[in-house]
């Protein structure tokens, strides 16, 4: 028997909190950030962002002589070395498992414990862009984790794209592209959003899905 929540185990047949662990997919510049912000606009419970991109900056940049603040990430540095810091990414990921990014950067937000259930938060990664990532989800949700049994009862995963018309002509990332075609042609995306108008037409497309999907 897998092990249950320590807020759940006294009052097993208490109702568990409903939070969703959501991947933002999407080439570069859809506006992943911006749809995470309103998302937690529009959520009655909190909201937590977390970035697969801010574990690889964190470890990577000092090897390259650099720390990370992401309040003030150098871009024109960043393009610099991007070559570099995917290299180092993949590198990292061939050493010690091919999920090693994604429990870098999710396991102790999706097992830390709190007071109350009603501060548990909804979970988004604002950049998922690696098969290995889709993947994860995909054991994620079949509770393939040992370690995240825990999780299990708080979190229910899903993925939603993030589409710009014009975006996949300008992002050059060709992991990105096989990451997003699997993730398509595995049947990922539980809704699409397409930021293709204004804040105010993307904020009723946010509306909608937070409405038929997260809440």
């Amino acid at each position: 028997m897998g092990k249950v929540h320590p807020l759940l185990a006294d009052k097993p047949n208490r109702q568990k909190p409903h939070r969703k662990l959501v991947f933002l997919a999407g080439f570069a510049n859809t506006g992943k950030d911006t749809v995470c912000q309103m998302i937690k606009e529009e959520s009655a419970v909190p909201v937590l962002r977390v970035s697969f991109a801010d574990a690889l900056k964190s470890e990577c940049y000092p090897t390259l002589g650099k720390e990370y603040d992401p309040e003030n990430d150098d871009r024109e540095w960043k393009d610099k070395h991007r070559h570099q810091i995917i290299e180092y990414g993949e590198s990292q990921k061939h050493k010690h498992g091919m999920f090693y990014w994604v429990k870098r950067a999710l396991d102790n937000v999706l097992l830390k414990e709190y007071d109350r259930l009603a501060d548990y938060p909804h979970v988004i990664v604002t950049d998922a862009r690696r098969t290995e990532e889709f993947m994860w989800l995909k054991y994620f949700a079949a509770r393939k984790f040992e370690e995240l049994e825990p999780a299990y009862h708080i979190y229910n995963p899903m993925a939603i794209a993030v589409h710009r018309p014009g975006a996949e002509l300008i992002d050059n990332d060709y992991l990105t592209h096989v990451a997003l075609s699997y993730a398509s042609e595995t049947h990922m995306f539980n809704a699409a959003i397409k930021n293709e108008g204004d804040l105010k037409a993307l904020r009723e497309k946010i509306k909608n899905v937070y409405a038929i999907h997260i809440h």
